[in-house]
């Protein structure tokens, strides 16, 4: 009876509107009452190491550490737990709380950490979130846009983390750590078999290539990975027989690792992967003219068309223009080259050397979510990026004092070339058409260099006592050149907008020719430069009161630096006046203990973010299209949050991880438009993709069923509160709260050498939303994620 209503005292807590500050003492109000939770003995953990949680380690200050000694607060996934959350790459992520995904509907994935991101679907602009693999920089969100393979783990580092890593890390950081060369021979293969005809097969190989005394020893890895399936998971609204959602993807990594002699570590990577997959069509839910315009559509083709009813429980149903194939052409290959000497007593230099390509070659999106073409794209992306590190680090003073220091330098080029099909759009008032034209261009570059060099120190002057302090000072240039163009000889009707800016402006416009009006009125290619600079700071002090607990309190102020976005249907000058860096300062307190003789790990933090000229995505009147979708700064705003992490080994075979997170943000001051052009005072409202509420429950039990074999089951269950898409409060853009269950039940060997598994995803079939948009285009139209799957892997290592 006290277990019971020990856990309907805590239901309570949870279920009812908390304040977040409930999460402070919720590790010690679970540590002393855990005990009548989970009823273990310490004398049956002293028996079986089986109920000991293993120890994370982790690389989140550049250096390999256990996680409860890091005053980050940080959630770790291994490889085999990432398989079992169905983790396949960065946007799956979105599972777990305080991290959010949403798709833009043009290839570029918005990532959110406590509700610190970036709302715009220009290639050109950066994440708030840092994508790291191998602590090299992906500096492009559409980057992480690939498989995941061949990992030994993820961390997500919470907060900003601009000291050590910079690159607009705001929000906080991904880091991938891929598998590693082993030192003896080894391989493995998987393959999955699941619904709508997916078929996926990935497997590596591992092992010493030489080792001699006159070269020292050279390992070596190679994995690849191959996704296809033969039936889509997509139904189109108006042909009940077309269906997309195939998906064609393959991914490769080569890895080297050389030690000359003891003081040298020299390892060189290459990371490939291709995307050929259909890109996803989107669930028209109601009718908005592009103009602005609230009388009925001009074309009866949108007038006429079904939409999706915006109470639908259909994950399936969108639609899209038949007469394309509507795939993406992706492609994304990246060198590393990271090397250590230790050749000084108590000083070690590494080096970190990345280059980066990325291509998207006449992708094609369907937008609207119509079966006519109305804002459907063709979409062209070319991004070159390097970067360099040089950094020192150390220990004085019987290591009391660890040091680091050193610099940064990055060059990225982003070229981008978006064609719109806009047969059907409303501007113009044509019924037979658009009058003005059929096709419109626009085009972007950007050229950005940044120069830092980074500090941290870390002293330890008792053995339970810790201070930080880091610092980094960052140089962002940022050029950029851009307009809408006219269609060129792509146009099939309508009089041209060369014409019509021409006639304007009192300036000829060729075909092809830029449209966009400078200060002066003339069409021309617009060109911007920004120069900033920033010095990030992190302050922390930790006590660790017993050897395996840890009480933090933290400072940091981080930066994302500004710059022009590539737009569509931009036609005034206005459009790309350059935004200015944001900044967050983050006050943080947490504690990670270790209870029960290390069977229970227990981590929980509040946090409170002073928010700076925070970058989103909003509108602007264009004097052509009407509401325009742009970037702007709000100028103050605020967020406060908790987090609680349990993970629990109550019995032999069982494992048991729970995790919370509570958010409330809020505009202290902003006034900009919303999608249909009208003026609106936002201050008040809270963030856009800011769920108040998610949890995670995931439960592993493992069963010896034989001397050989055993047998595992486990479920996941995935909670997010609701959201809203746009700053604004219109009930068009709610995102409602959705639940996502997930099982797995397999058998395996006990040494895991080979196992069978079979899986289930979204096993509900739950409705739910990643992002709500409107702009460009006559509709508005929801992205939704996908329907129940299920699936059998069979894996084998050796």
């Amino acid at each position: 009876m006290y277990r019971i209503k020990r856990i309907k005292q805590l239901n309570l807590l949870a279920n009812s509107k908390l304040h977040w500050r409930f999460f402070l003492s919720a590790p010690i109000y679970l540590a002393t009452n855990l005990i009548f939770v989970m009823p273990v003995s310490a004398e049956e953990k002293q028996r079986d190491s089986r109920l000991v949680i293993e120890e994370v380690t982790v690389t989140a200050q550049r250096k390999e550490q256990s996680a409860n000694d890091v005053s980050i607060a940080i959630t770790a996934f291994s490889a085999d737990q990432m398989k079992s959350l169905g983790i396949t790459d960065t946007r799956d992520l979105g599972k777990l709380p305080s991290f959010s995904y949403a798709d833009t509907g043009f290839m570029i994935p918005i990532f959110t950490i406590r509700g610190v991101g970036f709302t715009d679907s220009s290639a050109t602009s950066s994440s708030t979130v840092g994508i790291y693999i191998d602590q090299a920089s992906l500096p492009f969100p559409v980057m992480a846009t690939g498989a995941n393979l061949d990992l030994e783990r993820v961390e997500i580092l919470k907060g900003p983390q601009g000291t050590l890593y910079g690159r607009n890390t705001t929000a906080g950081l991904i880091n991938y750590i891929s598998a590693k060369p082993t030192t003896e021979l080894s391989y493995g293969a998987e393959f999955g078999f699941e619904r709508f005809e997916r078929y996926s097969a990935e497997g590596y190989v591992s092992g010493p290539l030489f080792d001699n005394a006159l070269n020292g020893s050279l390992l070596g890895r190679f994995a690849y990975k191959k996704v296809k399936s033969n039936e889509g998971w997509q139904k189109s609204l108006t042909r009940s027989e077309d269906t997309r959602g195939l998906e064609d993807k393959d991914a490769a990594r080569g890895s080297l690792s050389w030690s000359p002699n003891d003081d040298w570590q020299v390892n060189l990577t290459g990371t490939w992967w291709r995307d050929q997959s259909d890109s996803q069509a989107a669930q028209a839910v109601a009718l908005q003219n592009n103009d602005g315009s609230t009388t009925p559509h001009p074309d009866p083709r949108v007038a006429n068309h079904p939409i999706v009813s915006m109470d639908t429980d259909d994950l399936r149903i969108a639609d899209w223009p038949s007469e394309r194939a509507w795939q993406v052409n992706n492609e994304f290959a990246m060198a590393t080259l990271s090397a250590q000497w230790s050749g000084i007593e108590a000083v070690i230099i590494n080096y970190l050397g990345v280059v980066q390509d990325f291509v998207s070659d006449d992708s094609e999106i369907p937008n609207s979510g119509l079966s006519v073409n109305n804002s459907e794209f063709q979409t062209s992306i070319d991004i070159a990026a390097y970067s360099h590190e040089l950094r020192f680090s150390g220990a004085l003073f019987n290591e009391s004092v660890d040091w680091q220091f050193g610099g940064y330098i990055s060059r990225d080029t982003v070229d981008v070339d978006q064609t719109v099909f806009s047969e059907s759009l409303s501007t113009g008032g044509s019924p037979a058409g658009n009058l003005l034209t059929d096709v419109v261009n626009s085009t972007g570059y950007q050229l950005a260099t940044t120069e830092a060099v980074f500090a941290q120190l870390d002293w330890s002057p008792l053995s339970a006592l810790k201070f930080t302090a880091g610092l980094r000072y960052n140089r962002d240039a940022r050029e950029f050149e851009g307009c809408l163009r006219d269609g060129g000889d792509q146009r099939s009707q309508g009089v041209g907008l060369g014409t019509t800016f021409t006639l304007l402006s009192g300036s000829v416009v060729p075909p092809g020719g830029c449209v966009t009006l400078d200060e002066n009125g003339t069409p021309n290619l617009i060109k911007t430069k920004l120069q900033e600079s920033s010095v990030a700071r992190r302050v922390s002090v930790d006590w660790t009161p017993y050897d395996d607990g840890l009480i933090y309190l933290s400072y940091s102020r981080g930066f994302k630096s500004g710059g022009s976005v590539a737009l569509f249907g931009a036609t005034s000058f206005e459009a790309y006046e350059p935004i200015v860096a944001e900044r967050v300062d983050a006050y943080e307190l947490g504690a990670k203990f270790s209870l029960l003789d290390r069977s229970v790990q227990l981590n929980s933090a509040i946090f409170s973010y002073d928010y700076k000229n925070k970058q989103l995505r909003s509108f602007y009147d264009d004097p052509a299209f009407g509401p325009q979708e742009a970037v702007d700064n709000v100028p103050k705003s605020t967020i406060r949050g908790a987090e609680l992490e349990l993970r629990a080994l109550p019995m032999i075979g069982l494992e048991v991880a729970l995790s919370a997170s509570y958010l409330e943000t809020e505009i202290k001051e902003y006034t900009g438009l919303d999608f249909r052009g009208e003026e609106r005072d936002l201050s008040g409202n809270e963030f856009n993709f800011t769920p108040n509420w998610e949890y995670t429950a995931i439960v592993t039990y493992n069963l010896p069923i034989s001397e050989t074999l055993a047998l595992e089951v486990g479920l996941d269950v995935n909670y997010t509160d609701e959201a809203k898409a746009t700053l604004d409060n219109d009930p068009v853009f709610a995102i409602d709260d959705y639940t996502l269950i997930g099982y797995r039940a397999g058998v395996q060997h006990i040494d895991d050498s080979w196992g069978v598994e079979f899986w289930g995803k979204n096993v509900t079939n739950e409705y739910y939303v990643s992002n709500i948009i409107t702009g460009t285009g006559d509709t508005v139209r929801r992205f939704t994620g996908k329907p129940q799957t299920y699936g059998l892997t069979l894996s084998y290592r050796y």
